[in-house]
């Protein structure tokens, strides 16, 4: 599964993106739009292969946050949009640093009978060995959405600078799902920053369970 994601104010024409100023800000308001080719999460897609269009709005004040965000999806259960609420905290402590984060995903469009919302826990990890920024990631959901039920993935990341403006990035995780199918994915990418407010992201993601997409 090869995905092509630009990240800021952008657009992806093919191979063409084209970027325009993104609301930021370090401590208050911020936000971001975006387009790719696909929805990847957690190494599947989320669209069935088709493009994907988000934004998002966040408000941060020193080491907290909180935000919403939307999405296009196209999910089994029947989930058309993604809607999500969040908050979280970003510590350091023991050379890491941290980001602890809730989010409530609300999928309108499923289907009577399913659950069409559910709450994600994640906590990152993120610590630099040498040249190579590193993130360990655990994430908890109680009670997940359509018919599946509790859930966790694991992620390791590691990312390197290539070029000022560009990263090159893997990662390896593992899905461990009730009532739902467990796997292990990966990815392979590039990042690449435009402008200070644009940025183009290339990447590869597979599993060992090819039929999940």
């Amino acid at each position: 599964m090869t995905s092509i994601r630009a990240a800021g104010a952008a657009a992806v024409l093919t191979a063409a993106v084209l970027g325009a100023p993104s609301i930021a800000a370090a401590d208050g308001w911020g936000g971001e739009v975006g387009v790719a080719t696909d929805f990847v999460s957690k190494a599947i897609t989320k669209t069935e292969g088709d493009p994907r269009v988000w934004g998002e709005i966040q408000y941060e004040h020193g080491a907290t946050y909180a935000g919403a965000s939307a999405s296009n999806v196209k999910l089994s259960p029947g989930g058309d949009s993604e809607l999500e609420l969040f908050a979280g905290y970003k510590p350091e402590a023991l050379g890491f640093e941290f980001d602890m984060s809730a989010t409530y995903k609300f999928y309108p469009g499923t289907r009577d009978g399913l659950k069409d919302h559910m709450w994600e826990f994640r906590v990152d990890a993120e610590r630099d060995l040498g040249p190579v920024e590193t993130r360990l990631r655990v994430e908890y959901t109680p009670d997940n959405y359509g018919s599946a039920r509790e859930a966790w993935w694991y992620e390791a990341r590691g990312r390197v600078k290539i070029a000022s403006r560009t990263r090159l990035f893997a990662s390896v995780g593992a899905r461990d799902l009730v009532n739902g199918p467990d796997y292990t994915g990966w990815g392979l990418g590039v990042t690449h920053k435009l402008t200070d407010a644009a940025s183009l992201e290339v990447g590869y993601w597979d599993t060992d369970r090819h039929e999940l997409g």
